[in-house]
């Protein structure tokens, strides 16, 4: 599932249709607790492409942002789609590509007014006012980049194992090094392909982690282990520069999204408990932070 959460704390994500090069967009309206469905949005998939693409949904500005990159086997293995929602005709209209080498092990997130696109060898810069593509200086520290988040104006990246993280400051167009993400008791555990993601100006991190086994335990390397171990989400603390246990709880069941960070909303419930604050209804509101993640199928 691929998702954003918009300035308003509007949820947007795109649900798969029968068609493979067909994506629907829809809404999530909190005060009726149901999804509508906008429109649909045509992935134009390469004829030469090899998987599905890697996509992601942004909001700069108040508009919502489609960008879809494509590995193909020609157009040096990789083909950039790059979209605009337009609320007031409901259509997807066509947006500037940035000029590549290669695109492989990308992240992308949004930034105050622009979205960057990066590699280990390249970052990309768009204006959504211009319609424009711009280069600024890459991550060249991280060779296998995996995930990114904006907090501020910055911007942190992470790669697969995440013992690798940067920081880039938008401004001033560079870059820093930071300390990895780490666990002593449970890193050789964890799975590749973590998922950055902010609350309240702090920096999070979601892990995978295996379900450790005794070597004395007979183990059928055949059997399916995709729902083994656990997830558990990491703060990093920018005083100490350190990682440490949030202890949040997560559903049962093993959950992911698409695209290089966790979107997070603010959800709004009504429930029969005595609070001060109210609902415009008159009914006790209660304020609580949702992580937009579908659950992996078994």
């Amino acid at each position: 599932m691929t998702a954003a959460v918009t300035s308003d704390n509007d949820i947007y994500i795109l649900m798969e249709e029968d068609d493979d090069d067909k994506v629907s967009l829809l809404q999530f309206n909190q005060p009726t607790q149901a999804w509508k469905k906008r429109c649909l949005l045509y992935r134009n998939t390469p004829k030469h492409a090899l998987n599905s693409p890697v996509e992601y949904l942004f909001e700069v500005d108040g508009h919502i942002y489609y960008l879809g990159v494509h590995c193909t086997s020609v157009s040096r293995g990789v083909s950039v789609v790059m979209r605009k929602y337009e609320w007031i005709t409901d259509r997807w209209e066509y947006c500037s590509k940035p000029r590549h080498n290669k695109l492989r092990n990308h992240v992308a997130t949004a930034c105050g007014q622009h979205i960057y696109l990066f590699t280990n060898t390249e970052m990309h810069r768009y204006d959504p006012s211009q319609d424009l593509w711009s280069k600024g200086t890459p991550p060249k520290t991280i060779p296998d980049l995996c995930t990114a988040v904006a907090m501020g104006t910055e911007i942190f990246c992470a790669d697969a194992t995440s013992s690798k993280m940067a920081l880039y400051d938008v401004e001033a167009d560079s870059w820093r090094e930071l300390p990895g993400w780490s666990d002593p008791g449970r890193s050789q555990n964890a799975k590749g392909n973590p998922i950055l993601f902010a609350i309240e100006g702090q920096l999070h991190v979601l892990v995978d982690f295996h379900n450790p086994r005794d070597d004395d335990d007979f183990h059928d390397e055949d059997e399916e282990d995709e729902d083994d171990g656990d997830q558990r989400i990491y703060v990093y603390d920018r005083l100490t520069e350190t990682w440490r246990d949030s202890h949040i709880t997560l559903p049962d069941g093993r959950w992911k999204i698409c695209g290089s960070g966790l979107p997070v909303a603010r959800i709004f419930t009504c429930l029969p408990a005595q609070d001060n604050r109210t609902s415009p209804e008159g009914f006790p509101l209660q304020v609580h932070h949702g992580f937009v993640m579908s659950k992996q199928k078994e």
